[in-house]
């Protein structure tokens, strides 16, 4: 499958196991590149960077979901 059939997905979350089964799952269709945020300032700066999909926690440090979705 070429780059231009992927997915990028940001997933937001503090929670290091959630991160990981995030990655997990999407990336076994074969159609999701990941990239992960440790908190909603982070996921900010990453999803300027263009992603098509984001998956946000709520509860987060130094911003949380809500804010950042605000943002």
């Amino acid at each position: 499958m070429d780059n231009n059939n992927r997915i990028k997905v940001l997933v937001a979350d503090d929670d290091m196991m959630i991160q990981l089964a995030h990655r997990m799952v999407l990336e076994a269709t074969g159609r999701c590149d990941v990239i992960i945020a440790n908190d909603g300032a982070e996921a900010i700066r990453k999803a300027q960077e263009g992603v098509d999909l984001i998956l946000m926690d709520f509860n987060m440090p130094i911003m949380d979901g809500i804010e950042a979705t605000i943002q």
